[in-house]
């Protein structure tokens, strides 16, 4: 069984879940993901329409489907659905990937926060003391499952992130029974990136030295992973002269890396393998070329692959890596911020 190392939050809704979440995940340089925000990617609507439509029946099975490939993960905070402890298989499953925190809020701010909200189903049309009934039938499950309780009435999100946190930091200092959460968060949270070059990448340092430099690839790789290590990034390299090792290395990314930085080569202006496996993996990509590419001749001036890059930077010499890098960190950072759910590593 893998490590504890999730934080998994659990309330009524209203209860800040969503928003502490991501306040917590930002502080431990984590990602987040929200259990109910997944569902609405996946199926294209609301909540409130998912139940209108379909049922409150189909809403949960697919909370279950969603619980269990979120409780997969390591070092995430994972915020659920108010409902989530209603299913003992969901609890089971998120309780042995982490520690359950439950974010316990006043019957007078969960009100305050919902009364009359379209977008929760279950108390858009139901009175103060229907939603209070609610409440009280599920305080019993919170409070069963719950490792931790933290109480946010009256509290800013900030003030209750740092909160948990110290109560972590306290069962790690004293080797209490949540004692890898913390250690755990720290051992995971290096990003990781693929850094893959292409067909003749290997030639570096000996072909066209007027274009591409005097370097040779080994000495880029070397220059970009001192660079890797001050950002506190781990990188990974690769380089093939075949358009299909290429494409199994990327594939191979699914799960293992945040995102990758590609040199396609001559693959860059006609590769569709290597432009649909760059969409299939769903991770952030940023193309680098080390020649600019729309300087030179008309068959070199298309990027096919780069239509499924987030960006490409080109005409800066072996620069251009370290600045692909860095790009790369900065839009893998603010994916996590905004809990976007796709084929990361865990």
């Amino acid at each position: 069984m893998k490590n504890k190392t999730n934080i998994v939050l659990i309330g009524f809704m209203g209860s800040g879940k969503t928003s502490i979440g991501k306040m917590l995940a930002e502080k431990l340089g984590k990602r987040f993901l929200d259990t109910d925000e997944l569902i609405r990617q996946e199926c294209g609507m609301e909540i409130s329409e998912i139940f209108h439509k379909f049922g409150e029946e189909y809403f949960r099975n697919k909370e279950k489907e969603t619980v269990e490939r979120a409780a997969a993960r390591e070092g995430t905070v994972i915020a659920t659905g108010g409902g989530v402890v209603l299913n003992p298989e969901n609890m089971e499953k998120l309780r042995r990937s982490g520690i359950i925190v439950w974010l316990r809020a006043s019957e007078e701010e969960i009100l305050q926060r919902i009364s009359g909200d379209a977008s929760r189903p279950l108390a858009s049309n139901k009175s103060e003391s229907e939603i209070l009934e609610i409440y009280s039938k599920r305080l019993n499950l919170y409070a069963t499952y719950a490792d931790i309780i933290i109480e946010t009435s009256g509290k800013d999100k900030e003030a209750i992130a740092i909160e948990i946190i110290k109560h972590l930091k306290n069962s790690y200092s004293n080797n209490g029974k949540y004692g890898n959460i913390i250690g755990e968060f720290q051992r995971v949270r290096q990003m990781k990136v693929k850094i893959i070059n292409g067909p003749n990448m290997n030639l570096l340092g000996l072909r066209e030295r007027d274009i591409y430099g005097e370097s040779t690839l080994e000495e880029i790789n070397q220059h970009l992973e001192k660079r890797a290590r001050e950002m506190g990034v781990l990188v990974d390299f690769f380089q093939s002269n075949s358009e299909g090792e290429i494409v199994d290395e990327i594939q191979g990314c699914i799960g293992q890396y945040d995102g990758i930085v590609i040199n396609p080569g001559a693959y860059t202006h006609y590769s569709i393998a290597i432009r649909d496996a760059l969409e299939a993996v769903k991770l952030p990509v940023i193309e680098v070329h080390m020649s600019n590419i729309f300087a030179r001749e008309d068959f070199r001036r298309v990027s096919v692959t780069g239509q499924k890059a987030s960006g490409i930077i080109a005409g800066l010499g072996e620069t251009g890596y370290w600045l692909a890098l860095l790009a790369l960190k900065d839009l893998i950072e603010k994916r996590g911020r905004e809990g976007v759910n796709e084929f990361g590593k865990n």
